[in-house]
């Protein structure tokens, strides 16, 4: 369909991991079982070795050129996370907390109220606490006292904020990965640069004798 833009760069680059994890099984079934010492068996390890090393080198390439060119309509996103239904999750687990009821009676007061918006057209953090309060009622047959802010739960950019695991979606974790990261490539950068001047040199060395 003409309308329709395919990450076929990113597709492709899935499709080519299986290349490496083929590898790997392949030379783990030629080295299991194999005395200490040189065995003639290696001699087949090294195509896979040099297969993987090509794919591999060449998707960072692809990659590259996809993240440094890549551009998201935050606008689009933001709209589109607003409008849906993203924290419905967020509801369901304080429910459970707040009230004590079992998760899965919470999930399934929560679906039942995002199933109602859903056909009335409204998104989930323009619902009412009344909504949810109709709909607990008629599952439990009991009152919904709640001490929570129904709408900063269902807002979906404090969804994300509420996040506190490690490698969680929260900005400041975000924040604190990507210095940890960019401090890690910068010391694999100086290694790299190291060895590259020590292979320089031993060949410098081995050429002028």
């Amino acid at each position: 369909m003409p309308q329709k833009k395919n990450p076929e760069v990113l597709e492709l680059m899935r499709g080519r991991s299986g290349v490496p994890l083929a590898a790997f099984s392949s030379l783990f079934v030629m080295t299991k079982g194999l005395i200490s010492g040189y065995s003639q068996d290696l001699q087949e390890t090294k195509p896979h070795l040099w297969q993987s090393l090509d794919v591999v080198a060449s998707s960072l390439d692809m990659l590259q050129e996809v993240i440094t060119k890549i551009e998201f309509d935050r606008g689009r996103m933001k709209d589109a996370a607003m409008e849906g239904y993203i924290a419905a999750l967020d509801l369901a687990e304080v429910l459970t907390v707040d009230t004590g009821i079992p998760f899965r009676v919470a999930h399934e007061i929560v679906a039942k109220l995002v199933r109602d918006l859903v056909n009335r057209g409204v998104p989930l953090r323009e619902a009412r606490q009344e909504d949810l309060a109709e709909v607990f009622s008629a599952t439990t047959g009991k009152a919904l006292t709640a001490s929570f802010d129904f709408k900063e739960i269902c807002d979906p950019v404090a969804s994300v904020r509420r996040r506190k695991s490690e490698g969680s979606p929260n900005p400041a974790h975000i924040s604190q990965m990507l210095a940890s990261r960019r401090s890690k490539l910068n010391q694999v950068g100086q290694d790299i640069e190291l060895e590259e001047k020590r292979l320089d040199e031993i060949e410098s060395e081995l050429l002028s004798m």
